[in-house]
């Protein structure tokens, strides 16, 4: 069972990542874009942070400060 789990493990990941050579994109993109939103942080009617995120994702992994700075996660996990 052990072996079939990763062979369909394998053929997900190779469906996800697959390159569609029509129309020149990553499949995964394609499907992960209509999930992608943009979020106006605002205190006082004032946007105070822009975002962008996975809808129903909690967290920021991307956001900026208009005109001060940006911020985005970048982690790897490595085995010790």
């Amino acid at each position: 069972m052990y072996k079939n789990c990763n062979l369909i493990a394998l053929i997900i990941m190779t469906m996800l990542f697959s390159w569609d050579s029509k129309n020149h994109t990553w499949k995964l993109t394609e499907a992960l874009k209509t999930a992608v939103i943009t979020v106006d942080w605002q205190r006082k009617n004032k946007t105070v942070f822009k975002s962008v995120n996975y809808a129903g994702y909690i967290g920021i992994l991307t956001a900026i400060k208009p005109v001060r700075f940006t911020v985005t996660v970048h982690r790897m996990f490595h085995k010790l």
